[in-house]
């Protein structure tokens, strides 16, 4: 059974260069993966309420790959995006303006019943950690 996980991070970017981020194709395969070596080949995103997110995800050696899917359920900009995944599980991105140049973000979503739950604190902490380093190199 899955329990609501919550994660926080401020990034030294502001809010509404976050939001973008979080939705434009091109970013979210610079930034959106987990694991070191893992690489994120592509990301489709539909950016309205009903639209379809989808990003693919492939391992060090390039013989594993998985996608990403869910359809968003509410789109704020540039405070909050909230998205449903294909397996039921939700995913809130809550943005919160620090500053005109650093960004609080709130990431709410439910676990999952493979990996256990330090392991998933630790793969999503990782994708923020790169979406900072990547938005680091945009200033």
């Amino acid at each position: 059974m899955s329990q609501a996980l919550k994660i926080q991070k401020t990034i030294h970017a502001p809010i509404a260069r976050v939001y973008e981020a979080f939705l434009s194709p091109i970013d979210l395969t610079q930034w959106y993966y987990a694991s070191e070596g893992w690489t994120t080949p592509y990301a489709e995103v539909e950016t309205r309420p009903g639209g379809r997110l989808k990003i693919g995800f492939k391992d060090p050696t390039g013989k594993n790959t998985f996608d990403y899917e869910g359809t968003f359920v509410l789109l704020d900009a540039p405070k909050r995006i909230v998205y449903k995944l294909d397996d039921n599980r939700k995913v809130s991105i809550r943005l919160v303006e620090l500053g005109q140049r650093k960004t609080r973000i709130i990431e709410t979503f439910d676990s999952e019943d493979v990996m256990p739950i330090s392991a998933q604190l630790s793969g999503w902490k990782s994708i923020l950690n790169h979406l900072q380093d990547y938005l680091k190199t945009q200033n």
